[in-house]
């Protein structure tokens, strides 16, 4: 069996507060120390803190540099609507929607030079739309019927008739008159792009 006894409280009525002071080691130490401290921390401003501020700058410059790039060609092409405006008569791009799906006019002469007046002699030449009518004067029949061959060999040509008269003088010279309606292919149109 256990026995009871009374319990014991400490006996001590005071406390001492006074510490004994440590060495905190050799001050040559703690020196060096800070000083390797002092160089991290240096390093580190360097690097980061110092080196983005720099590219911060050149970039800040660069970007300088470009807007008043952007300014000098805008500056330069203040008049390019002028330009425009003045050379789109040299191009298609004054062209409305129906003239663009028209075959260009001077190759409808170049075709009439190769084809027509080195065989006949043009009356008349007409120029509506993609449709060309060409009157022939005093023409011998086969001449009509080659220019004809030639005229529906071109590759801008969709087909061609042909209606002749006679008059009594042509009948005694063998010749007639012909006219001549060569309907064209919209423009930009040819049988090498439709294969």
């Amino acid at each position: 069996m256990k026995k009871i006894t009374k319990d014991r409280y400490p006996e001590k009525t005071s406390i001492n507060l006074v510490m004994k002071e440590q060495d905190g080691g050799n001050w040559k130490v703690q020196v060096a120390i800070f000083a390797v401290f002092l160089v991290l921390l240096g390093i580190f401003v360097k690097v980061e803190v110092v080196g983005r501020l720099n590219r911060v700058m050149e970039a800040s410059a660069e970007y300088g540099d470009v807007q008043s790039q952007i300014a000098d060609l805008q500056k330069y092409n203040e008049g390019y609507e002028k330009v425009e405006e003045q050379y789109s008569h040299y191009s298609s791009n004054y062209l409305t929607e129906e003239e663009k799906v028209l075959q260009d006019r001077l190759q409808i002469f170049e075709m009439m030079e190769a084809y027509v007046m080195p065989h006949a002699q043009i009356q008349s030449l007409d120029i509506s739309e993609n449709t060309v009518t060409v009157m022939i004067a005093r023409t011998d029949l086969n001449v009509v019927s080659s220019i004809v061959a030639m005229l529906e060999g071109d590759e801008r040509t969709s087909y061609v008739s042909v209606s002749t008269a006679q008059t009594e003088e042509d009948k005694k010279n063998k010749t007639v008159n012909a006219n001549l309606v060569i309907q064209l292919k919209p423009g930009g149109e040819t049988d090498n792009a439709e294969s």
